[in-house]
Order: C-alpha cells, then structure tokens, then sequence
C-alpha cells in the first residue's frame, strides 16, 4: 500500500501534529503543506474535485480569498502582503484537499485513525511532561550552541499549548462512553494540569469553555449548534463596537483593578482597532496592513498617561490586534466581517446537520469554539502555523466521524 493512501496521509497528521508543536511548531504548516499536497494528488487521482471544493465553506474561503486580494490594491505593503496572499491560498488549498480526503475514510481506516489520534496526542502530551521535568533537555540539545542565548520557560511553550487544546476533542470523542468516561476525565485533568504548567491562561479558559460546549451538544447537537451559530455570527458582526461598550478598558480596569499588564494591553490594542475599523468600515485597511495603520506605533503610556511607566514600551497596535475577528474587520471591512460570520455560522450548522455521530458532532463544535476563544485573545489571523493547526483539527476531527454508511467505503 502506498503512502498516498487516504488513511496514511492522515494518519501521518494526526501522530505528529502535537509532538511536532512541542517541539518546532512552525513546522505545522510544512506538516499541512506535506500532507495537503498528498491528499490533493489522491483527489485528482480520484477525480473528487467537488467533495473538496465544491461545498459552501469552500465557497466562503474563495471570496475571503479573492476579496483579500482585492484589498491589496489599498493596502500599505503590498509586496509584503501579496506574498502572505499566496501562502494563505496554498495553505487554504492544503486545507481544504486533507479534510475532504479524511472525509472520504471508510470504516475501517477511521477505527485505526481513531487509535493514531489518542497515540499522537499521548505521545505529545508526554513529551511536554517531559519537558517540563528535564528543564527542556532535548530541546536545548535541538539548538545547539544556540540554546545558550534563548528562552526555554514555560511560556516558550503557549503554542504547544494551544495546538493541545485544540486537538484534544477528536481523542475525547473516541474515548466516549468507555469505562464509564474515565479515561476521557483523565486526559481532560492532564491537559489542564499541562496548560496549568504553561501559564497559558487563554488555552485554560478555551479548555473550560470547550468543555461545556461539548457536553451541550452531546445533549442537544442540533439546538446548540444553531444557538451557537446565531451567538457567534452576531458577536463577530458586533465585534467593533464592544471595545467602545462592553470591554472598554475603563470599565472593565474598574471591575478587576488588578488585571495584569498583558491584558490591560490587549483592551486598549482591541480599542484602537475599533477606532481604526471606524476610519475605513466598508473597504477596511488592506489584507496584511494591520501593522501600518496610522498612530499603531504609538505608545498606550503616551495616549494614557494614568497608566504609568510600566506601560510606555507597548503600543497601540504591535504588529497586530490580536485578536482575529478585530484584525478580519480592520483589514478586510465589512464584507471581511460578513464572509467570517457566515463561514463560522455554515460551519457550526454543518456540525449540527451531521449530528447523527453524538461525540464527533460534540466534539467538532468544540473545537471551533475553542479556535474561536483562542484567536480571540492571540495570535495573527494568518499566521501559518495557527492556520495550519485550525486545518490539521478539522482533519483529525472529520477522520473519526462515524457516517450513517458506515460500511466500508473508499480508503
């Protein structure tokens, strides 16, 4: 059997997804890359051009695609952002071609995938436990001569994190119902106690959160799904007004004066942005431009001199809002925000259309809720290694989904 077998490819993601987080997580987007490109070889092999592009997510992604293009017509660094352009769309095409391969698994490929899943998530899990006991040993041995001058903290580790909390749902769904949910409470306590470890206050709160979302649709998929569709299409389309209203900086440094500094950062970042949304609502600044709005190198100690000299080295937008629904509408505007809304709300309802699979549906929406809490607090929307963690989920989570003719299909 080749490796450009559909259960191979992916089965390959799913073993080295997280270890290869803990150890280089750039290196997920040549991962999906590798994978992507494989599976889109089987697909023209296949001629199963229409399961993978011809669907109403794929749709959504083309016109994000061509209007983020379009954008760059406006935008400030062209040349920077043409060519994170063309890598959004390679990675968007790599995506795109592995999820539609792990959606073709027969039976049979999806029960080995299911025990590749929990193995590449223990072994991750078990590197990191190991990191932390031997000080980071094998990853100072990685750098070289280099480890000298870097940081092995356990912050050096939030992306690790991050890829944790995010592929954590797939296994837990294999895991349900077997001996009475111990196991799956077990890996639950273990990666919090890992995120614990970290000192990753965002993937903790994205755990909880996923946690509920996940319990609830196991109860009611279609019913949360659909609430969960309305709760986020309207909080994205809302999401430029809510730093001047409900997460003014203000109010909320009045409600927890002890927040610390990082946070009290990211409210007046979201602030600007909004402020910046304002000044181009509809057409937005330009895909890739968020670094070059006016006034965003400007220091929050300066525009807010009551917060004093701890803050005078952070500015008002550093390289970008962190936070991706915010940069989505400052980039790309409003039809940037609408394609978002409609792509999260499309994709939570497809969730609750293929529910008939109560842990692969439970756990697929929590996995997008997760994303969606995490993008919210962190990293830049197009980030290759965040995209390609979003990507390399889906395709685990899709890997394990138990359809209605669950006879053997195509391998």
């Amino acid at each position: 059997m080749s490796w450009l077998d559909n259960g191979r490819i992916v089965g390959s993601a799913a073993a080295l997804a997280l270890p290869l987080a803990a150890l280089a997580p750039l290196g997920l987007a040549p991962l999906l890359i590798a994978v992507g490109l494989a599976g889109l070889f089987v697909i023209v092999r296949e001629a199963a051009w229409t399961e993978a592009f011809a669907r109403p997510g794929a749709a959504l992604l083309a016109a994000v695609l061509a209007w983020a293009l379009l954008s760059l017509w406006w935008s400030a660094d062209q040349s920077h952002g043409g060519e994170r352009w063309l890598r959004l769309t390679l990675i968007t095409i790599c995506g795109l071609s592995l999820t539609a391969v792990a959606d073709r698994l027969g039976a049979n490929s999806r029960h080995l995938i299911k025990w590749t899943v929990i193995g590449g998530l223990v072994a991750g899990m078990a590197f990191l436990a190991f990191d932390f006991a031997t000080d980071a040993w094998l990853r100072r041995l990685l750098r070289g001569a280099a480890a000298e001058e870097l940081s092995f903290g356990p912050s050096t580790l939030n992306r690790a994190g991050t890829v944790l909390v995010l592929l954590i749902w797939a296994p837990l769904a294999c895991l349900w119902g077997s001996l009475r949910g111990l196991p799956a409470a077990a890996l639950v306590g273990a990666c919090t106690l890992l995120l614990w470890r970290m000192e990753s206050n965002a993937a903790l709160l994205a755990l909880a959160l996923g946690v509920g979302v996940m319990a609830a649709t196991a109860a009611a998929p279609r019913a949360t799904t659909r609430v969960l569709a309305l709760v986020c299409a309207t909080a994205i389309l809302l999401a430029p007004v809510l730093p001047h209203t409900l997460i003014r900086p203000a109010a909320v440094i009045a409600l927890a004066p002890g927040l610390a500094s990082p946070s009290v950062h990211r409210l007046y970042i979201w602030q600007f942005a909004a402020a910046r949304i304002a000044a181009h609502p509809v057409r937005g600044w330009g895909f890739d431009a968020s670094r070059h709005v006016t006034g965003g190198d400007v220091p929050i100690g300066t525009e807010n001199q009551a917060l004093g000299a701890d803050y005078a080295g952070m500015t008002m937008m550093p390289l970008h809002p962190h936070n991706a629904v915010l940069q989505v509408w400052l980039e790309l505007g409003l039809p940037g925000g609408l394609l978002l809304a409609a792509l999260c709300a499309n994709l939570l309802l497809a969730i609750g259309r293929r529910s008939a699979d109560r842990p692969a549906a439970a756990a697929a929406a929590a996995g997008v809720i997760t994303a969606l809490m995490v993008s919210g607090l962190s990293y830049g929307a197009w980030q290759n290694w965040w995209l390609a963690t979003l990507w390399l989920a889906a395709a685990i989570s899709l890997a394990i989904w138990r359809r209605d003719d669950d006879a053997e299909g195509p391998a």
